[in-house]
């Protein structure tokens, strides 16, 4: 471990240690003022019922302020309560820089432990802290319902027209019920709120049980299949040969792919719908659903069928080719056995759907190779992007989004920029994503499916 990392580690240590003090006094103070704050309702209780008679307008500005100063105090409350929060996630900070040097020191482990006083666990302190925060807890539900219960009154009170001390104090008697149920629910909600918020730090905040997944090239085998389908346009290549992507710009194959030949493969349903799949790649997705319990969000961009760039005969080709594949997938339906709402549907379905059959070949071809997921994003848009001005669907804004914390790619460049916004990106090695360069420590090059599931094992 370099010197600059330990130096680093030191600094962070000062900084986060000061700001765990810092946020403690933020309490603290926080606190004494919601007191001083919460006084000043009962001075105005205190001045209006002196006497003995009052208007009905009186008693609505009374339960308005008591209400009023309840929403307050509960809005004080659960920033007290985030602040205490922080100040935990500042602690358990601490713990894991004073854990990385008391593991780094030669030191014999029983002189470690009798000169440590401070723990070393990056779970401790726990997040729903019953000892040390109850009490101020009870503080503020204790006031804020208490409040809350005195401003339901008089509104009854404005609402019956009731203008009299005696009145009131009858009404209390006579519906006690009423504000002792609205206490006791603002008391429980107060609790609620904290073992919410503590339950959300300790497993859902700066973590995320979500995998991301790209299709081509990780669930499927193109680079085989691509060869496969180029032959039609009379080409031999082999997939070991497809060192770059797109294939088109590679300059070194004998003999070219053209982007047309490109484009021909890609707008070819057959193309689609016929992948093969990776090996093993059902069966560890399925691990990761069922016994790890993530997530799955599967992802892949895919702007075709696009006849833009094809001539007249291949166009007439690509689009016969579609047309066939989404009457069979109609056929296929139970529904539709007759000839007559079969041609209705395809109608419809043609001129409405015609740039969503990707999508369902997309849909169909999952289904058919059992992997199962959580959700499939079909990307929209510019795919390489991470902008907040744009409302663009891709891989980049939807893991920060969703706080995705791995990545399985086979992009370098998408591998790369994910690698900012994710925990761990699993490159899926590949002849067209090899380079010199040093790649992000969390990006982690991996052989196939097994691999990646014992990976993600050992980091979870």
């Amino acid at each position: 471990m370099g010197d600059n990392f330990k130096e680093y580690l030191l600094k962070e240590y000062e900084e986060v240690a000061g700001a765990h003090f810092k946020t403690l006094e933020s309490v603290s103070a926080f606190f004494k003022n919601y007191i001083v704050i919460m006084s000043l309702p009962a001075a105005i209780f205190s001045f209006f019922f002196q006497k003995e008679d009052y208007s009905r307008f009186n008693n609505l500005l009374i339960s308005i302020a008591f209400i009023a100063f309840s929403a307050i105090g509960i809005g004080v409350c659960l920033y007290i309560i985030n602040l205490r929060l922080d100040a935990i996630l500042y602690a358990r900070t601490v713990n894991g820089i004073r854990r990385f040097f008391y593991n780094s020191s030669q030191t014999d482990n029983l002189e470690k432990l009798k000169i440590r006083t401070l723990p070393v666990s990056t779970l401790v302190p726990s997040y729903h802290d019953v000892s040390n925060f109850w009490p101020v807890l009870s503080v503020f539900s204790i006031f804020n319902g208490m409040y809350a219960a005195i401003g339901t009154v008089f509104f009854a009170s404005y609402y019956l027209g009731i203008t009299n001390k005696e009145a009131i104090h009858d009404l209390i008697v006579g519906i006690y019920a009423t504000p002792l149920s609205v206490l006791i629910l603002m008391i429980g909600a107060h609790f609620l709120f904290f073992k919410e918020l503590a339950w959300y730090r300790e497993f859902g905040y700066l973590k995320s049980n979500i995998i991301g997944i790209d299709i081509d090239g990780v669930l499927n085998k193109h680079r085989d299949h691509f060869c496969t389908i180029v032959t039609e346009r009379g080409v031999s290549l082999l997939p070991e040969g497809i060192t770059h992507m797109p294939v088109h710009e590679m300059e070194n194959l004998q003999p070219r792919i053209s982007r047309e030949d490109e484009i021909y493969v890609f707008n070819s349903p057959k193309y689609w719908l016929e992948m093969p799949p990776t090996e093993d790649g059902a069966e560890n997705i399925k691990k990761l659903l069922n016994a790890l319990g993530f997530k799955i969000y599967i992802f892949t961009h895919r702007p075709w069928p696009d006849t833009t760039y094809l001539n007249e005969s291949d166009a007439e080709k690509t689009h016969r080719a579609w047309v066939c594949e989404m009457l069979r997938f109609i056929q296929a339906i139970p529904l539709f056995r007759m000839k007559v709402l079969q041609l209705l549907l395809f109608n419809v379905y043609y001129r409405h759907f015609k740039t969503k059959m990707i999508d369902q070949a997309t849909i169909l071809w999952l289904k058919k190779h059992n992997y199962k997921y959580n959700k499939l994003i079909i990307e929209k848009g510019n795919e390489n992007l991470l902008s907040k001005r744009t409302k663009l669907r891709n891989r980049l804004v939807f893991s920060g989004k969703k706080r995705i914390k791995f990545f399985v790619e086979d992009d370098l460049e998408k591998a790369i920029k994910l690698s900012y916004i994710c925990d761990i990106v699993y490159l899926i090695d590949h002849p067209y994503n090899h380079d010199d360069g040093n790649l992000p420590s969390n990006i982690i090059r991996v052989v196939g499916w097994n691999d990646i599931f014992r990976q993600i094992r050992k980091a979870v």
